[in-house]
């Protein structure tokens, strides 16, 4: 197996393995409202080391796929450019595991502020990737090899550009109270685009 495979392989069980523990978290008493409460805003709970792990499976989970990528899609800039985006994603989601949120209505942190940066810049990130890579595997020398996925990507691209600016009008005071489950259905979306994408490059002869 090459190892572009192999870091491919790596880098989806982060994905799912982020997946599973976000299941689980909202099976426990958190007292916080999924519908409101963003999934970082747990970490600020007695659950703080769960939802940590989460964040830093994630984030090493989508480095080490978008390490794959960047060596075994070929070049071309739109390809360079749809991995930048996918990195930014993923280091974003690994550092926010060091900086917790600031709880709405809670004193503002610097960490907090932190945060805020961090994953402005990774919800930023995503839909970027999605709507810049995507066309690629419509491409006439590319289309052969996708064929089985493109369609799949394509709506699960349309997904998460769709849900990022929702995410975006949810951090209206009006909107507020549906924040948390809007972000869910974004990283639903999101890492399933990756998930899909990671796992038939991991199937790929390389």
């Amino acid at each position: 197996m090459a190892w572009e495979s192999t870091v491919a392989y790596f880098g989806i069980a982060g994905i799912f393995l982020f997946a599973v523990i976000s299941i689980v978290l909202h099976s426990l008493p958190t007292d916080y409202n999924f519908l409101r409460n963003p999934l970082s805003d747990f970490a600020t709970g007695r659950f703080k080391l769960l939802v940590t792990i989460a964040f830093l499976v994630l984030g090493i989970g989508v480095l080490a796929l978008d390490i794959g990528l960047a060596k075994g899609l070929g070049g071309g800039k739109r390809v360079a450019i749809g991995v930048f985006f996918i990195g930014v994603f993923g280091l974003s989601r690994l550092l926010v595991a060091f900086f917790p949120s600031d709880v709405e209505g809670s004193e503002r942190t610097t960490a907090g502020r932190i945060h805020t940066l961090l994953t402005a810049f990774g919800f930023l990130a995503i839909p970027l990737a999605a709507i810049v890579l995507t066309p690629v595997f419509g491409r006439v020398y590319e289309r052969v090899t996708w064929a089985s996925v493109y369609s799949t990507l394509r709506m699960l691209e349309l997904a998460v550009v769709v849900l990022g600016v929702v995410l975006l009008l949810t951090r209206m005071r009006s909107l507020r109270f549906i924040f948390g489950l809007v972000e869910r259905l974004f990283y639903l979306t999101s890492s399933s685009w990756l998930f899909v994408l990671g796992l038939h490059f991991a199937l790929m002869k390389h």
